[in-house]
């Protein structure tokens, strides 16, 4: 609760591993430094079925750091894909007891900076519109990669085949990738490196992607359009 007695917008973070522990416990380092400025987040883990000691490294990593007030990690009892642990999260970030008003989906290799939560949930709370938000993405050099994509078709592929830049600037509606920019811009769908929506319409995926549970970041996106 904040100061003047508004209840503060709460986001869940869902991050699905599968043998990949050493990155998400860098990614949750991350976190935790974001975390001291905020209490509005919390996170957990989806573990599907790695099958290693993944589960035992994430859990061992939030006792040490004190934080398993707001992280924690949970098993899945099988390897349904992306969808099947997003799923998983998402239900169980709208069944707690601090419910979340935001869901952001994040990659176990993506580190997070500083006020990147918020510019998300920020950003959905003056455009409530819209359905997904995604990230701006920085590669290890610290340049911008292209996180926003254009649904594909056959002029995409020919277009992002040829290679030829002044097609591109042609046909700009139908690239595959749109050049990245500091403003907000429209997209068909975003990098599943880190996005966010609102509580409600990140439901809506939970029964669509229980039926095609191979549905990828493309997929969420578009059932979402």
């Amino acid at each position: 609760m904040s100061t003047n007695g508004h209840k503060k917008n709460t986001t869940w973070i869902v991050t699905v591993n599968y043998k990949t522990a050493d990155l998400l416990i860098q990614s949750l380092s991350s976190l935790i430094l974001i975390k001291k400025q905020s209490d509005e987040f919390d996170y957990i883990a989806i573990d599907n079925d790695s099958k290693d000691d993944s589960v035992n490294q994430i859990n061992q990593y939030i006792k040490s750091k004190g934080i398993s007030d707001w992280a924690s990690v949970v098993s899945s009892d099988k390897n349904g894909g992306f969808s099947y642990g997003n799923n998983i999260g998402i239900q169980k970030a709208l069944s707690s007891l601090l419910s979340a008003d935001f869901i952001m989906l994040l990659n176990p290799d993506t580190i997070v900076k500083e006020h990147a939560i918020t510019a998300l949930s920020d950003f959905l709370i003056r455009n409530p519109q819209v359905g997904i938000v995604g990230s701006q993405i920085l590669n290890d050099d610290n340049k911008i990669e292209n996180s926003a994509h254009h649904f594909p078709s056959l002029l995409s592929a020919f277009l992002q085949g040829a290679s030829l830049g002044f097609l591109d600037k042609l046909f700009p509606k139908h690239t595959y990738s749109i050049e990245s920019s500091d403003k907000p811009y429209q997209c068909d769908w975003v990098s599943g490196s880190s996005m966010m929506g609102f509580s409600c319409i990140l439901k809506k995926l939970i029964s669509f992607t229980a039926q095609n549970r191979r549905v990828g970041k493309l997929g969420m996106c578009q059932t979402l359009k």
